[in-house]
C-alpha cells in the first residue's frame, strides 16, 4: 500500500473514533431552562355590606418555580392574614377582616395589594358599610318593690358607628350612674338606686329617659314604702252608691253631686264633682255643696299601721278663691274635717297624684278606723270644669 493511502486510512480512523466518542456514553438530551412563577388571585373585589366582618380569597401560582408574595392594605379598619408567604403548587387562603368600631356611619372603601417576587402586583378592592347607631335598652321597666335599693339595666348599640347617650330621671329619690357615655360594640351597664329616706308610705312611680344620637327610650320605675292598706278604682254609679254617700247639701239649684265619668286618669272611669245633675257644656253648677264620703260600714281598719298616707289622682279647674274641692276625713270625734293643705282652688287641670298624710290632721286623726271623703263647693256665679278624682290608695307601715 502506498504511503498516501496509509495516511488517508489513519485520518478516517481518527474521525470514526472522534464521532464515536461524541455519540456514546449516557445518551442524554439537553435540559430546557425552567419557567417563572406567575401570581393568580381568586377575586378582584370583596363587599362586606353592613354586617359581614370576615371574608377570604385565594392566592395560587399559575406558573412554575416558587411564588413569593406580600400583602398590604391601605386602611386601618382593613386587615389581612397572613401578610406574606410562598406558593409552589398549593393554594393559599387569605383571611380578610374589617373592624367597624369607632367609625362613623357611612360607606367605606379600601384596597388590598398583592406584591409577587416576579411580575406585576395585583389588587383587590374592598367595600364596607357602617350602619347608623341604634339604641338598645335591656328593659322597659324596673320594680324595686318595698325592699330593694339597687337595680340595673344595660345600653348597647345594635347598629354601627358610635352611640352617644345621656340619662335623666324625673324624681329626686331616683339616681343613675353613669348618666352619660358612648357605646360602640361594647355593652354599658347602668346602676339605678332609690332613696326612701324622708318619703311617706305609698307607691311611687318615676321615669328614666335615655336620649341618644339614635333616638330616645324610656324605662318606667316603680317603688313602694310600706304596704297598701286599701284602694278604690271607680267603675259605675251603682258601685259608687254601694260604698260612698253621694249627695248635694245645697239644693238651692237642684241636686248636683258626684258621679261617674269616662274622663279617667287610668282605666275606664273616674268620678266628677257634677257627674250627676245639671252640667251645661261640661261645667259644674252654681250653689253646689256636693259631698262624697265612704259609708260607715266601709270604714278602713288602720289599727296595725303607722304613717298612714292617702294618695289619689286629681285634676281640677274652679273659680280661684271662690270655688273649692276639699279632701276630708271623719275625725276621732265623729266630725268631718279638712285642712288648709287639703283644699284646692284655681286651675290645675292636669292629672296629678296628691298625697295626704293622716298625721297632718294632728289630734283629730283617727287611729282605729278611717273614713275619707271629698267635698266640692261653688258660689252663686261663674262655673268651670270642676274636680275629677281617680285611683284612691291608702298606704301604711306595719
Amino acid at each position: 500500500m502506498s504511503t498516501s493511502n496509509t495516511l488517508s486510512l489513519g485520518l478516517l480512523s481518527l474521525m470514526v473514533l472522534l464521532l464515536g466518542a461524541g455519540c456514546g456514553g449516557d445518551d442524554e438530551s439537553p435540559t430546557a431552562p425552567a419557567g417563572d412563577p406567575e401570581l393568580s388571585v381568586s377575586t378582584t373585589s370583596l363587599d362586606f355590606g353592613s354586617t359581614d366582618t370576615e371574608k377570604t380569597f385565594n392566592i395560587t401560582n399559575s406558573g412554575e418555580g416558587t411564588l413569593e408574595w406580600t400583602l398590604t392594605s391601605d386602611q386601618n379598619w382593613l386587615s389581612v392574614s397572613p401578610t406574606s408567604g410562598s406558593t409552589t403548587t398549593e393554594s393559599e387562603t387569605i383571611n380578610v377582616t374589617v373592624d367597624r368600631s369607632n367609625l362613623s356611619d357611612g360607606s367605606y372603601s379600601g384596597t388590598i395589594t398583592i406584591q409577587p417576587n416576579v411580575g406585576s402586583a395585583k389588587s383587590i378592592s374592598v367595600q364596607m358599610v357602617v350602619p347608623p347607631p341604634e339604641l338598645s335598652i335591656s328593659t322597659s321597666s324596673l320594680d324595686f318593690g318595698s325592699t330593694e335599693d339597687e337595680n340595673s339595666f344595660t345600653i348597647s348599640n345594635a347598629g354601627g358607628g358610635t352611640l352617644t347617650w345621656t340619662i335623666t330621671v324625673d324624681q329626686n329619690w331616683l339616681t343613675v350612674l353613669p348618666s352619660s357615655g358612648e357605646t360602640s360594640a361594647e355593652t354599658d351597664q347602668i346602676t339605678v338606686s332609690v332613696d326612701r329616706s324622708g318619703l311617706s308610705a305609698g307607691g311611687y312611680e318615676a321615669e328614666i329617659t335615655v336620649t341618644s344620637n339614635a333616638g330616645t327610650g324610656t324605662i318606667a320605675v316603680e317603688m313602694s314604702i310600706g304596704e297598701m292598706v286599701w284602694n278604690y278604682d271607680f267603675s259605675t254609679n251603682t258601685d259608687l252608691d254601694l260604698k260612698w254617700e253621694c249627695f248635694d247639701n245645697n239644693s238651692f239649684s237642684g241636686d248636683d253631686y258626684w258621679g261617674i265619668t269616662a274622663d279617667a286618669h287610668d282605666g275606664l272611669a273616674a268620678v266628677w264633682c257634677n257627674g250627676r245633675g245639671e252640667h251645661p257644656a261640661g261645667r259644674y253648677d252654681n250653689n253646689m255643696d256636693a259631698i262624697m264620703r265612704l259609708k260607715s260600714d266601709e270604714s278602713i281598719d288602720i289599727r296595725s299601721f303607722s304613717d298612714v298616707t292617702i294618695r289619689f289622682w286629681m285634676k281640677y279647674e274652679t273659680e280661684q278663691d271662690y270655688d273649692y274641692v276639699r279632701f276630708t276625713i271623719r275625725g276621732n270625734d265623729d266630725v268631718w274635717y279638712y285642712m288648709e293643705t287639703t283644699q284646692w282652688s284655681g286651675n290645675d287641670f292636669t292629672w296629678r297624684q296628691y298625697e295626704v298624710n293622716l298625721s297632718d290632721f294632728s289630734d283629730v286623726a283617727p287611729t282605729s278606723f278611717l273614713r275619707i271623703g271629698f267635698f266640692f263647693n261653688s258660689d252663686i256665679s261663674n262655673s268651670y270644669r270642676g274636680a275629677y278624682i281617680d285611683e284612691i290608695e291608702i298606704w301604711g307601715i306595719l
